[in-house]
């Protein structure tokens, strides 16, 4: 992520060689209070399409120490829990009402450097660069599909990640990645297949056969009738 402060208001902007664009506001949490330092560490989540929470909450010992508006289902808090502490992050989800919230203690913690990730919670005693949770449960069995789907997991990952599709019905496919510039990175299906579930492995290669940057990239699904866009973290 890139942070640019100006000295005055600016209506839009662009990057060289591209159309202007609209700034984006980024909404401020309402219904959590803390307080804000010099730096942050990030946490990046994955949440579960069937509970999405209006804010979420991150908490040590009682304290807040960093919460985020949810647009969709990744999602980022800047934690200021830069001091080393002992204690585990709790997370509090907020629906609209506090009767409503729901404290989460045990989630999944992705760990970049096994490329693991395991049921439990971050134990705030020597701090990371940055943190991987998802509050995503892995189903015990896969359905037949009835719609279409995509996601791709490990995300992050570093710096290979399968995507996972399902198609209703028999259809003309393509599944293609693209930088966060909207820029064609490479094409990892192109072609007819029938309905069912398929898993691609990407290893994080363009078109040449170069490793890429870190960073956000989307993948995006294609059929004759329909498409899904969804995006994923590269960390090196």
């Amino acid at each position: 992520m890139v942070v640019v402060w100006c000295e005055e208001d600016i209506v839009e902007f662009c990057w060289i060689d591209q159309d202007p664009r609209e700034s984006y506001i980024i909404e401020e949490p309402q219904s959590f209070s803390y307080e804000e330092e010099a730096d942050y560490i990030p946490i990046y989540m994955q949440l579960d399409p069937e509970d999405l929470p209006m804010e979420i909450g991150t908490f040590l010992d009682g304290e807040c120490k960093g919460a985020t508006v949810v647009q969709d289902t990744s999602a980022q808090i800047c934690a200021y829990i830069l001091e080393s502490q002992g204690g585990s992050l709790e997370f509090e989800f907020y629906y609209g009402g506090r009767a409503e919230n729901k404290v989460i203690r045990e989630y999944y913690v992705y760990d970049p450097e096994t490329s693991r990730t395991e049921k439990g919670s971050i134990q705030v005693e020597n701090n990371k660069d940055c943190y991987y949770v998802s509050f995503k449960d892995e189903p015990a069995s896969k359905p037949e599909p009835v719609k279409l789907e995509a996601s791709n997991y490990p995300n992050p990952f570093n710096p290979i990640t399968t995507i996972s599709y399902s198609l209703p019905d028999e259809s003309e496919v393509s599944l293609t990645i693209y930088n966060i510039k909207g820029q064609k990175v490479k094409e990892l299906i192109k072609g007819t297949q029938p309905a069912g579930s398929y898993n691609v492995s990407w290893d994080g290669k363009d078109e040449n056969g170069k490793d890429i940057t870190s960073g956000i990239y989307f993948y995006k699904l294609r059929t004759h009738n329909n498409e899904i866009t969804r995006k994923m973290l590269l960390l090196k």
